[in-house]
């Protein structure tokens, strides 16, 4: 089963587009010539895959998907513009746009996304493109830039070394890429674990002023169980003393008159007033002191809560600091296994590009061999040339043979008639001979006869 690919490149004049069918053991290209021509294939053709390259509209990167997409609802699009804002990439998707791929263009991604694309729109039936399939495509994407001229003249050459240089180039640009991606993601991680050291950090300083505080709030709580311990002490004798006083002056009621003077008992109830005002203030100081002792318990029993709910969110946070740590070092594996990778592919890549500028250099030196070639060829040319005039002088001359021989081909054909019918008389003519000559034969023969029997009459006679 084939594949149709549509590639547009938007410009600031036109479109230029070209369409792709893909199959197992070939490509074959048709290039539109005007927009016109382009969005009436539209109408009615459907395409497996559209590449649009917008990069060098980047105020209007939507340009083309925005008029596609009212025709065409379903086909897959993927979208090489620069980097977009939020709200372009939320209209992208409105557009149905499946992927978007930023200046540098890594053209692994791209060709691994294309490939996956095709595979789901055709249910797995087209084979995936090949590496030299999709070198064919990408070259399309290379015009226009600074490598255009050279993928153009690759793509028409037959020499393999051009189309080699080409695909090195695009293998080192899909590094440059990938290697900007994955210093991106180095940077990214480096960030992160610095994040997440100081956090670490922040974390550790919470913890210890947590322990202050807890420290501190214990010794204030020791200190407010001594208070409310003496307050109780000093209320409780407070009441007996009490108890004690009021018991005093009920006595002193019944004997106030028989046991003791007015002076007594005016001094006794002057010191009662007194007891029961101290009993007074030391009761107040002693609420005021257990609704102090209140509000500690309260304040503590809070701080308490705030203490338990920070270490649960302390003991989270580090459960969550162990995952990203974890995560980071399977992430830190991954980047070095990529960057082990990429510099192999890179020493591969160096290894080919030193291979590639040798043959180039024997294609120079080919060239600058073949320039006397040229000269040679350029002479053996004039003399071609040359040759050439001559055999056309020599054409026209067996031209005109031609005709004469022709003529005189008339002139024997006229002849040979003649000779025929000049054959056809003869034989006619023949043919009364030899009746002429049997008749003599037949005259001779009765000659012959009559002879013999004069000759017999004459030998009668004689005798």
């Amino acid at each position: 089963m084939s594949a149709k690919i549509l590639l547009v490149k938007s410009t600031p004049r036109a479109l230029i587009a070209r369409a792709h069918v893909v199959t197992a053991h070939s490509i074959y290209t048709h290039e539109f010539g005007s927009d016109e021509d382009l969005f009436a294939a539209l109408a009615t053709e459907q395409f497996d895959l559209v590449l649009n390259d917008s990069r060098e509209q980047p105020d209007a990167p939507f340009a083309f998907i925005e008029k596609f997409r009212q025709t065409n609802t379903n086909q897959p699009v993927l979208l090489l513009c620069p980097k977009l804002e939020l709200e372009r990439v939320i209209k992208a998707i409105r557009y149905g746009v499946n992927d978007l791929f930023h200046p540098p263009v890594d053209i692994k991604a791209l060709f691994d996304r294309a490939n996956d694309l095709l595979k789901a729109r055709t249910n797995g039936a087209t084979p995936p493109l090949s590496t030299a399939r999709w070198l064919e495509l990408a070259m399309f994407l290379t015009e226009g830039s600074k490598g255009a001229l050279a993928a153009r003249s690759a793509q028409q050459s037959s020499d393999p070394n051009d189309k080699l240089l080409l695909q090195l180039r695009l293998e080192k640009e899909s590094l440059a890429a990938r290697e900007v991606t994955l210093r991106q993601k180095l940077e990214e991680a480096e960030k992160r674990t610095d994040a997440l050291a100081q956090h670490e950090r922040d974390l550790l300083i919470e913890r210890s002023r947590l322990k202050e505080e807890a420290a501190a709030l214990a010794e204030a709580q020791a200190k407010l169980s001594q208070i409310s311990t003496v307050g109780k002490a000093d209320f409780e004798a407070l009441e007996a003393k009490t108890a004690d006083l009021m018991e005093r002056e009920a006595r002193l009621k019944g004997r106030e008159e028989a046991v003791l003077s007015s002076e007594q008992i005016s001094k006794i109830r002057a010191e009662l007033e007194s007891a029961s005002e101290a009993l007074s203030t030391r009761a107040r100081q002693t609420q005021e002191q257990q609704l102090r002792v209140d509000e500690a318990h309260q304040e503590l029993a809070a701080k308490q809560a705030k203490a338990a709910q920070l270490e649960a969110n302390l003991a989270k946070e580090q459960s969550v600091l162990i995952d990203l740590r974890k995560r980071l070092e399977a992430e830190a594996a991954a980047r070095d296994a990529v960057i082990a990778k990429r510099e192999a592919l890179a020493a591969k890549a160096e290894e080919t590009l030193k291979h590639a500028d040798s043959q180039l250099k024997a294609i120079d030196e080919q060239r600058r061999l073949s320039a006397t070639e040229a000269a040679q060829a350029e002479g053996a040319k004039q003399a071609a040339q040359v040759a050439i005039e001559a055999l056309k002088t020599e054409r026209q001359s067996l031209e005109a043979r031609t005709l004469e021989l022709g003529e005189r081909s008339k002139r024997l054909e006229a002849e040979s008639a003649e000779i025929a019918a000049l054959k056809a008389s003869l034989a006619e003519r023949q043919a009364q001979v030899d009746e002429n000559n049997r008749l003599i034969e037949t005259e001779r023969a009765a000659l012959t006869t009559a002879q013999g029997k004069l000759s017999d009459a004459e030998a009668q006679i004689r005798r």
